[in-house]
């Protein structure tokens, strides 16, 4: 042992790059785990620790002495543990950064990757986006196109609807103008119906009086014809003074009646005259009445046609007396 002259720069340099891995493989897996969260940390902040210097007397030679070679064990022991302890501090740190290392590159392996998914995401969302737009366009179009359609069919509709308004419109003007025409000849055909049937039942009237009248005179004739015959034969057989007596008579009394008959002529006449005065007025009135109104009021000429008739009966009776 006294002739060690100390470590060499190789074992130096084989001590210092760790050596044995089995006490660092020994180690349990959390004191690693915890090493590499230190890693990052110590990385920044912590400075490569300085290599742990020899002690002088195990580089140099010494004595030969037996105390000498029992102080030199006991510091080959202590720096044995020394560079077993810097060992054990050293290979942590070399495997920290190998941790830290590989992980950084599995984190830009995972931030390219996730990078990249983002990417494809991207595309195909760009892609649906391009796609959804491009179906909505033509969707948009094709009810564009459709709306452009149905707009012009509503307006087709339209103009067919305004041409048969029109034609509807002058048909229904010709129709309003034809019914009043025929309204009016309506209106004046009735006004000449309800004269015609007054005057038919006023000259039907008359006929009757006038044959009643007849009758009466042919009666009233041969009435007195055979008045006339009694008193001829009667005449023939009485005096001629009681006769004259009796003619005198009766020329009185034919002369009363006469004057009967004649004022009787004079109250029919007057009262046919006031008669005639008032159908005038009343026929006045209804056709004043007819002008302001739209339909016909036959009712006062109704009213005057059965004042009429009474007059032509009184112009027959008054004819008759005369005669």
């Amino acid at each position: 042992m006294s002739d060690w002259g100390g470590f060499s720069d190789a074992e130096l340099r084989h001590l210092r790059s760790g050596g044995d891995a089995n006490p660092t493989s020994a180690k349990p897996k959390s004191t690693a785990s915890k090493s590499s969260k230190k890693a990052l940390a110590a990385k920044k902040t912590s400075k490569p620790k300085p290599a742990k210097k020899l002690p002088e007397e195990a580089l140099f030679p010494t004595s030969t002495s037996s105390n000498a070679a029992k102080k030199e064990t006991k510091e080959e022991i202590q720096v044995h543990k020394i560079d077993t302890s810097s060992k054990e501090d050293e290979v942590p740190d070399f495997i920290e950064e190998e941790v830290v290392e590989q992980k950084k590159k599995m984190d830009i392996v995972e931030v390219e990757k996730a990078q990249r998914e983002m990417e494809e995401k991207n595309k195909r969302r760009r892609a649906a986006l391009s796609q959804e737009i491009l179906s909505r366009q033509k969707k948009a179009a094709l009810e564009s196109k459709m709306l452009a359609t149905i707009q012009e069919e509503l307006v087709k509709l339209d103009n067919l609807l305004n041409a048969d308004v029109a034609v509807l419109r002058d048909q229904i003007d010709t129709a309003c103008f034809e019914f009043s025409e025929a309204n009016r000849r309506f209106q004046t055909a009735e006004k000449e119906y309800v004269d015609s049937k007054f005057d038919l039942q006023k000259k039907t009237e008359t006929k009757d009086s006038l044959t009643e009248h007849l009758m009466n005179l042919i009666q009233a004739n041969e009435e007195r014809k055979q008045k006339k015959l009694e008193e001829l034969t009667f005449k023939l057989s009485m005096d001629p003074e009681i006769v004259a007596k009796r003619e005198a008579e009766a020329a009185e009394k034919l002369k009363l009646e006469e004057e009967a008959k004649q004022k009787a002529i004079a109250e029919a006449r007057k009262k046919a005259a006031e008669e005639a005065e008032n159908a005038k007025e009343a026929d006045a009135i209804a056709e004043i009445k007819e002008e302001t109104t739209s339909t016909s009021s036959p009712a006062p000429q109704e009213i005057s046609r059965e004042q009429t008739p009474e007059q032509d009966l009184s112009e027959p009776v008054a004819d008759t007396q005369s005669s």
